[in-house]
């Protein structure tokens, strides 16, 4: 069964444009460095399914943190309010990545990992219905906090021009993530 991959779709936009062809959301006003742009998908994760979830490529091009993932509201344009996130930042001068993963505004997971283009960002529901977060296909966490339903993508930046990209919903074929190398997860 090949994966079928859904364009996001957004709305509630605060302070950002959206490219639809190219499904990149991207802060183009308010103020730079202040976390006060947003944008939630237009849909949504109904209930637990296995391998149903949220992916996006970080922009790595000005340095500046991305925020993505899951959220059963859109409280306000602050990362912290988004229940299941991942942080993204390229760090200098190493060509290195620095990841932490929130969870209701709670830092539960941090680590850095090697930089190359093209890395993917997803968060995806294993058989027990807890979130998994994967980089670049690495099983960095697994939530040990049930999310809430319905589940609609969120994202934050707070530097002008910050973008994320390639965003959409993914169905995977009925395979387990839970057999993913464990390493730096929990």
């Amino acid at each position: 069964m090949p994966i079928e991959r859904v364009p996001t779709g957004w709305q509630d936009l605060r302070n950002v444009e959206v490219w639809y062809v190219s499904q990149v959301v991207k802060k183009i006003s308010g103020v730079d460095g202040v976390w006060d742009a947003d944008a939630r998908s237009l849909l949504k994760i109904e209930s637990p399914r296995e391998g149903v979830g949220f992916s996006y490529y970080p922009s790595f091009v000005y340095d500046f943190p991305t925020v993505g993932g899951l959220s059963n509201q859109n409280l306000s344009a602050h990362w912290d309010t988004i229940d299941f996130c991942m942080m993204v930042e390229k760090v200098r001068p190493d060509p290195s990545i620095d990841i932490k993963i929130y969870e209701k505004g709670a830092l539960v997971w941090s680590g850095v990992r090697e930089y190359w283009d093209e890395q993917e960002a997803r968060l995806l529901l294993n058989s027990g219905g807890f979130i998994q977060y994967l980089y670049s296909y690495e099983l960095l966490y697994t939530s040990i906090v049930p999310p809430v339903f319905p589940l609609f993508a969120d994202c934050s930046f707070s530097r002008i021009l910050s973008w994320i990209s390639n965003t959409a919903f993914y169905m995977f074929p009925i395979t387990k993530t839970d057999h993913l190398p464990l390493l730096g997860a929990r």
